[in-house]
């Protein structure tokens, strides 16, 4: 198995145009996500929807993901990872207005749909062409390019919650910030490297068997935590806690922010300590963090809960997305996706559970949910268990 050098990883990373660019596919998906994490309450009252129909719309977003996922896989393995990016990404910037315009609960369903599928095959074939990069220029990039995803998750709370206080409805809100990332993604398309295709040894399409089983697992239990908060904690910190729309803005941003810290120094940390450990605490840390959160019902506690969980979960997708691509006998596109798709069932049945779970106790209730979720998965990352890369120099 070829290993990446991980010789000052964030160094490389901002030396290198390419891996620049695609950053830049990361921090856009991050960014429209922020905004629409926000608006959820907004969504959910001018509805009037209840804490397990949300929970259903929700899942519609999940389910369109793990169906585009395979089907993103192979077609990276047919076509490049770049084109299927730059399609895909045009239409999640497209479709993330369709929530904002549901008049009612069945088409915010369809709308989530269809906004979960393209963003399935942007997230299997961005993290492609992220490691196609890798692989040329033997520079580990991939968790900065997940450090820039939650930077752009955190950044785009913070103009979203303003957005909300002022009265702007979602649909024009987020269509509008839909159209603002599609000319900087068309201005520099052409920066992509041409040759970022994955078609390579191995099946087009793979089932998650083995250690794909093992690695979705993995992701399964971090991508529950993950969806959670990106989908309940704005609820719980206006429904259960009371804060405003600012107030809840601002604490999002935070475990968006923790998770780009994470991962901003991410390939530095995996390099001395390897992906074991780095998995096996910080699910540890989330899982501890957001238990105190749901304990002590305080703001200024859950804001470090959200960090701990931002920081814990913000290396898993990255490790395992690169393991999946390089296991031996696998096309990376395919193989990729049979491990994440697994692993965002967590997506899938998060929103679902907690809703109903919420429906008939209480929201911080359900939220103890996430806290089992985190505990499995800090047993779970024993199946990273790997010989660790070569230490750099400096």
């Amino acid at each position: 198995m070829t290993m990446v050098a991980p010789r000052r990883p964030l160094l490389a990373f901002l030396q290198d145009g390419a891996a620049r660019a695609v950053a830049f596919v990361f921090f856009a998906n991050g960014f429209m996500f922020g905004n629409w994490a926000v608006r959820i309450p907004g969504v959910k009252s001018g509805l009037g929807l209840s804490d397990a129909e949300l929970g259903f719309a929700l899942l519609g977003y999940a389910v369109g993901g793990i169906l585009a996922m395979p089907l993103g896989g192979a077609l990276v393995a047919r076509f490049g990872s770049r084109k299927v990016m730059l399609v895909s990404s045009l239409c999640y910037l497209f479709f993330f207005a369709f929530p904002g315009f549901a008049p009612g609960l069945l088409l915010l369903i369809l709308a989530l749909f269809l906004t979960g599928g393209a963003n399935g095959a942007m997230d299997v074939s961005m993290n492609a062409h992220a490691d196609a990069i890798e692989r040329a220029g033997g520079r580990a990039i991939m968790t900065a390019c997940h450090a820039m995803f939650s930077l752009g998750l955190a950044l785009g709370a913070v103009p979203a919650g303003f957005i909300a206080e002022a009265g702007i409805a979602p649909g024009p809100h987020l269509l509008a910030f839909g159209a603002v990332f599609t000319v900087p993604l068309l201005v520099i398309r052409n920066v992509f490297p041409r040759d970022g295709r994955t078609l390579g040894g191995g099946p087009h399409f793979a089932l998650p068997r083995g250690p794909l089983l093992l690695f979705g697992a993995l992701c399964f239990t971090a991508a529950l935590a993950e969806g959670s908060m990106n989908d309940w904690a704005t609820v719980y910190y206006r429904e259960s806690l009371g804060a405003g729309p600012v107030a809840t803005a601002a604490a999002f941003s935070v475990f968006g922010g923790a998770m780009f810290i994470g991962r901003l120094f991410g390939d530095d940390i995996i390099g001395r300590l390897g992906s074991y450990r780095v998995a096996r605490s910080g699910m540890a840390l989330a899982a501890i963090g957001f238990a105190l959160t749901l304990a002590s019902a305080d703001p200024a506690v859950g804001v470090l809960g959200l960090a701990a969980v931002g920081l814990g979960v913000s290396c898993i997708f990255p490790i395992v997305f690169r393991a999946a691509a390089r296991l031996p006998g696998h096309a990376p596109g395919p193989a990729m996706a049979a491990a994440v798709t697994l692993g965002y069932g967590g997506f899938l049945l998060g929103p679902v559970a907690i809703g109903l779970v919420a429906e008939a106790t209480a929201l911080p209730v359900a939220l103890w949910i996430v806290v089992a979720a985190l505990a499995v998965g800090t047993v779970l990352a024993g199946s990273l268990r790997e010989p660790r890369p070569p230490r750099g120099a400096g």
